[in-house]
């Protein structure tokens, strides 16, 4: 049998660091309706928050943009569709170049687990790339 290698990358803070230009992309990938689009993007814009320290609150809000929320309904359905969208693209590059392991029902290249990539190749070289 032939050896096969695996790399594990872990995207830290996933969601979080999603731009808003990023998660809308996607979506267009994904044939979101441009309404639909909006409404999502809208929720996470502007957003004010106020925190608060073992009673004592910051003086003012302040403005928060930060891209999907972790606790967000939303946000595991908009990782889904970045992480397709990022893989649509490298798909046919992978396959032209052979890269990955053949199996007996297909060309295995990579395996996704929530926020972990892993890319599988049938040689260091071909991982590396």
């Amino acid at each position: 049998s032939a050896p096969v290698y695996i790399s594990k990358s872990d995207v830290k803070a996933a969601v979080d660091e999603l731009s808003h230009t990023t998660m809308s992309v996607a979506m267009q990938d994904a044939n979101v309706p441009p309404r639909l689009i909006a409404a999502i993007l809208s929720e996470m814009c502007d957003l004010q928050c106020e925190p608060r320290f073992g009673g004592t609150k910051a003086s003012q809000p302040f403005h928060f943009n930060r891209c999907a929320r972790q606790v967000g309904v939303e946000a595991p359905w908009i990782w889904n569709l970045v992480v397709r969208s990022i893989i649509a693209k490298c798909l046919p590059i992978w396959s032209s170049e052979g890269l990955g392991v053949q199996t007996e029902e297909a060309r295995l290249t990579h395996m996704i687990w929530a926020d972990n990539f892993y890319c599988v190749a049938s040689s260091e070289e071909h991982l590396a790339r």
